[in-house]
């Protein structure tokens, strides 16, 4: 790409410089080396229109300078070579891309806010980011990536010969069950027969789970973003419904059907599913259920979540589960658990703001409650911005029309709100324009296959009345010609306008990195423990061939060898964490600084955290800020209405709002909680890994003085392999839905502990009221002001309603709730599984080493019977025979997979 560098020194000189060089080539891309921001430099080039006009704005391809950058751009020539080019600044990395040639570039920082501003600067300038043509990758990605690139190409074929291997090896087994048990070696065959039976069914199990790697995927916003037109534009056709008049209920969770029909159930209710014939008929149903939900008040307006399965053309996410959430800021509404649900479970997130709106309170509110759930689970990366709705540009006809201009505006005020921010990445999107698209090219209009003049497109318009999108695509094919001076329209120029392909193939990009970490971290290791198992049966035949050749003096020497071989490495293979072990961890690691030979400190810390968390008074305090919230949230909503008994509390705050309440509050409390608790296990995880693989480097070694010592003896002996993958487990978020905490008879409290009507009901009748007349006299506002309102809650009813608390017991359940999930359950849980793998790490290679040690016992009855060692040398081969050809497809995969 040519590159061409503009300061914003004189902004009369840049413009003059910008407009010479698009009229010489509309691909220029500028970088900005000034120190403001690219917003407020488009803002100055513009000039309230009298700058540059909007035609060369969209034509304005800007990014950020940046001469601090490591990476590497690798690319091949036209014989196949790889050519890799180390690349320092922004300038360099644009002149050797051309948007043509497929490339990878590698963050060799490992810094993920470096990648993050490459990825931005591309989405600045426009430049394609399909899958096919481009990667970026963080260093360690790039190694995981290449790695596991075999294993992803072969892992049919693994499947097949596995599947072959079980089967024979399976009739195998029950042919040797039905012999006779005095025939040569028969216990010895059938266990042999059954433990690689085992082995190769714990390995094809490992490989469907490798193939069918769920990736979900999440739409999140604030309400009325576009946000299920973004889930339609994924999926590919409308079933989600997007009146502005209906908001979205529930979790609506879209897979790919499998037999090409259309379904639909409710959560918990999969007795209940309904089929279709048509997405029409499908939506119908799903639009009355929406329609239903809006006057639900006994249900807060929320329905439970909807499964639809879907049958698409063309859909490039058949493999995902895509969740539609509700947007948790709807009035009167309880969206905000079944959003956070969903959000808990995904692993991508796109969180749709309005473009409109410019980033407001409410989106900001909601996007750090994502921010938190995901930076809780170590995946912030994964959550996409897409600035949506980019097409209500055109609806001020003096505000510039530049898009860069705004993702860099809302990019820059998110920086600005806290660091964690600073690596997202935002996409624009018009979410409507490339739906319109896709359904009008789904209702069989051809004519847009191929550029056409706006003149053209609207003939086209009425030509198919029945396809109503064409009148909003031809009215935008106005603005894009009126504004930019684009002369001719497609289905494929609208789509790339609209900003969706490029949201959608980094989506995709994120997703499928998750899913290579998970078959890395998880699946492969599985598989190559197995395999270990599985060549220490077939060594066994070689082993005892090379033992019953050799003499009684090597033998002894052997034996030698052999128990000391034992001893050490069953010494540094106990279940036991050693302090060895943790003085090879990190100075401030977490099992360094606090196990005392046991993981009773993990309970601890939990157990107090929760119990400061859970202090009376504070949660006293939490629960009175947020129940004056609420009546002075109703005393605006129901200032003009008549109120028939202004004694009683219940009309402004009610008995469900006050248990409402303790519920918002019970979950901010136990969520902040899971928080610490899952960070707690990653480095409790992390710590366990690096003592899986210190010990699995300790027993190479003492593996490699072994073969050394034998080799001494002259005889050619196979000692057990070790996994030639690290150890990993797998972490899980807590789920903290079942948390529920309620204060019980509270009518008994209202009527025991305090009277409302002289103490507090009858100061705020003095204040709202006449004498007598039971109607407000004016608006709350220009009766009584917030902090009027707050001092007298405070003077009339605060001691009484804490007290209230304190008789319920509310602080001591909320921590009993959330020690019985977060310690008694999760905790605990965590804490087993976690040693339960590192426990069968250690069994695997001590089994192997036992079986080996067995053989010398077996050593003479093989030698003065030959028909046995024959038998079980036979049943062997055959084995060997019937995995060959999975185990050569893994032996030429393990390469690319191993020693990360």
């Amino acid at each position: 790409m040519k590159c061409v560098e503009v300061d914003g020194k004189n902004v009369s000189s840049d413009i003059e410089l910008i407009n010479g060089k698009l009229e010489e080539n509309s691909g220029v891309v500028f970088i900005y080396t000034g120190t403001g921001t690219i917003y407020d430099y488009i803002h100055a080039l513009y000039d309230d229109g009298h700058g540059l006009n909007d035609e060369a704005l969209y034509k304005f391809k800007v990014c950020y300078a940046n001469d601090k950058l490591n990476i590497t751009v690798i690319t091949h020539d036209g014989n196949g070579r790889v050519c890799p080019l180390n690349i320092a600044s922004m300038k360099q990395l644009l002149e050797k891309l051309d948007g043509k040639t497929a490339c990878r570039i590698v963050v060799n920082s490992d810094k993920r806010e470096e990648l993050a501003f490459i990825v931005q600067q591309l989405i600045y300038i426009q430049y394609p980011l399909e899958q096919e043509k481009f990667e970026i990758l963080l260093r360690q990605e790039e190694i995981d990536a290449d790695k596991i690139k075999r294993f992803k190409q072969r892992v049919d074929d693994l499947t097949d010969k596995c599947a072959e291997s079980v089967d024979r090896l399976d009739k195998l087994f029950s042919q040797t069950e039905r012999e006779a048990s005095n025939t040569p070696s028969h216990e010895e065959r059938l266990s042999d027969t059954k433990s690689a039976l085992e082995c190769c069914k714990s390995i094809r199990k490992n490989l469907d789970k490798a193939r069918m790697v769920e990736l979900k995927l999440a739409v999140a916003a604030t309400k009325k973003t576009g946000k299920s037109v973004v889930v339609n534009s994924v999926i590919g056709e409308e079933l989600a419904p997007t009146d502005v008049q209906l908001a979205t209920p529930n979790n609506c969770i879209y897979q790919k059907s499998r037999d090409n029909k259309y379904r639909m159930w409710m959560e918990g209710d999969k007795g209940k599913v309904k089929e279709y014939d048509s997405s029409k008929e499908i939506w119908k149903d799903i639009e009355k259920l929406f329609r239903s939900a809006q006057n639900d008040t006994e249900h807060d307006f929320v329905l439970p979540d909807m499964h639809i399965e879907y049958c698409a053309p063309g859909n490039n996410f058949s493999s995902y589960t895509i969740y539609d959430t509700p947007g948790p800021d709807a009035a009167g509404t309880d969206h905000k658990e079944p959003a956070r649900r969903a959000i808990n479970k995904c692993d991508v997130v796109v969180f749709c703001l309005d473009y409109s709106k410019y980033l407001t309170d409410s989106e900001e509110s909601y996007l750090k409650e994502v921010k938190d759930i995901f930076e809780a689970q170590q995946k912030f990366h994964s959550l996409i911005f897409a600035l949506n709705k980019i097409d209500t540009r055109y609806q001020d006809s003096k505000k510039t029309k530049s898009i860069v201009g705004a993702v860099d505006f809302v990019k820059t005020r998110l920086a600005r709100i806290g660091d964690e921010y600073r690596d997202c990445i935002i996409f624009p999107t018009s979410s409507l324009e490339y739906f319109n698209a896709v359904e009008s090219e789904n209702s069989g209009v051809t004519e847009l296959s191929t550029p056409i003049s706006s003149n053209d497109l609207k003939k086209v318009k009425f030509a198919h009345k029945n396809v109503p999108v064409l009148a909003w695509l031809h009215g935008h094919s106005e603005n894009l010609e009126y504004y930019h001076g684009i002369e001719e329209f497609s289905y494929d120029v609208f789509k790339q306008d609209s900003g969706m392909p490029a949201l959608m193939s980094y989506v995709s990009y994120v997703a499928t990195s998750k899913a290579r970490e998970e078959i890395l971290n998880h699946v492969a290791y599985d598989i190559e423990q197995q395999k270990v198992k599985l060549n220490t049966i077939l060594n066994t035949v070689s082993n005892l061939e090379a033992l019953i050749k050799a003499d009684n003096s090597q033998i002894r020497e052997i034996e030698r060898i052999l128990v000391a071989y034992k001893e050490k490495t069953e010494k540094v293979l106990t279940p036991k964490i050693l302090d060895t072990d943790l003085e090879k961890l990190p100075v401030n690691s977490f099992l360094r600084k606090k196990y005392k030979g046991n993981f009773d400190s993990v309970r601890s810390i939990a157990l107090s955290g929760i119990k400061t968390a859970c202090d009376k008074k504070n949660i006293a305090e939490m629960i009175y800020s947020k129940m004056v919230q609420k009546i002075w949230k109703n005393l605006q909503q129901y200032s003009d209405k008549k109120i028939d008994d202004c004694t009683t509390i219940d009309y402004l705050f009610s008995d469900e709002d006050i248990d409402a309440e303790i519920q918002t509050c019970c979950r901010e409390i136990s969520s902040g909680k899971a928080k610490d608790s899952y960070s707690m296990m990653i480095e409790i995880k992390g710590d366990m890994e690096l003592i899986g693989n210190n010990r699995q480097q300790e027993v190479q070694k003492i593996t490699e003085w072994a073969k050394n010592e034998l080799k001494k003896q002259n005889v050619n002996l196979l000692l057990p392999e070790l996994p030639k993958m690290q150890f990993s487990s797998e972490m899980r978020y807590p789920d903290m839905t079942g948390i529920s905490v309620h204060l019980g008879h509270i009518e008994f409290y209202k009527s025991d502990l305090f009277d409302f009507s002289l103490n507090f009901w009858g100061s705020v009748k003095n204040v709202l009221f006449g004498d007598g007349d039971l109607k407000f006299k004016a608006k709350i506002k220009d009766q009584m002001d917030r902090d009027y309102f707050q001092k007298l809650c405070d003077s009339k009813m605060k001691a009484d309603f804490k007290n209230m608390l304190y008789e319920g017991d509310i602080h001591e359940k909320m921590q009993y709730a959330m020690e019985n999930v977060l310690v008694d359950g999760y905790l605990e849980d965590m804490i087993t599984e976690l040693k339960e793998t590192f426990g069968d790490m250690l069994k695997v290679q001590l089994d192997s080493i036992k079986h080996f040690r067995s053989i010398i016992d077996d050593r003479d009855k093989y030698k003065q019977h030959i028909e046995q060692q024959t038998a079980r040398k036979d049943n062997i081969h055959q084995i060997q025979q019937f995995t060959k050809e999975f185990a050569d497809i893994w032996n030429v995969i393990v390469p690319a997979v191993a020693s990360a």
